[in-house]
C-alpha cells in the first residue's frame, strides 16, 4: 500500500527532473513555433484587413453624406467621427492582437530560453575554474 504513492512520486520526481533539464530546448522550440505561429496570423488578419477598412470608410462617408444634408448632423459630426474612428481602430486592434500576443510570447519564451542557457554556462565556467583551481594546487603539492 505504501508502495505506491513512493512509486508515483519518484515517477513525478524523474519527469520533472528531466523536464527541467530540457526546458531550455523546449522553450526554444515554442518560441519558433509561436513565432511561426504568429506570423501566419497576421498574415491570415492582413486578408481581412481591406473588408475592415472599407467598412470604415463607407461608414465615414456616410457620416460626412449625411452631415452635408443635414445642418444638425453637421454640427455633431466631428464626435460621430471620432467614435467611428475608434470603433474602427477596434476592430483592427482585434483582427490583429491575437498575433501580437503570441509573437509577444514567443520572444519571451526566446529570451528567458536564453537566459537560462547563459546561467547554466556561466554556472559550468564558475565550477569549471574551481576545479581547475583546485587541481593546480594539488598539483603543486604533488612536486613538492
Amino acid at each position: 500500500m505504501n508502495l505506491i504513492p513512493l512509486t508515483v512520486s519518484r515517477g513525478v520526481a524523474t519527469t520533472a527532473l528531466k523536464l527541467s533539464a530540457s526546458q531550455p530546448k523546449l522553450l526554444f522550440v515554442g518560441g519558433v513555433i509561436g513565432a511561426v505561429g504568429a506570423t501566419v496570423l497576421a498574415c491570415r488578419a492582413t486578408l481581412k484587413l481591406s473588408d475592415e477598412l472599407d467598412r470604415l470608410d463607407n461608414n465615414v462617408e456616410l457620416l460626412k453624406q449625411a452631415a452635408s444634408e443635414n445642418e444638425e448632423l453637421a454640427q455633431d459630426l466631428s464626435g460621430d467621427l471620432y467614435r467611428t474612428y475608434a470603433q474602427g481602430t477596434f476592430r483592427i486592434a482585434k483582427l490583429y492582437g491575437p498575433s501580437i500576443l503570441l509573437g509577444v510570447a514567443s520572444i519571451a519564451m526566446l529570451a528567458k530560453s536564453h537566459n537560462m542557457m547563459e546561467q547554466r554556462i556561466a554556472a559550468a565556467s564558475a565550477a569549471y575554474a574551481a576545479v581547475s583551481e583546485a587541481f593546480t594546487a594539488y598539483r603543486g603539492r604533488v612536486v613538492t
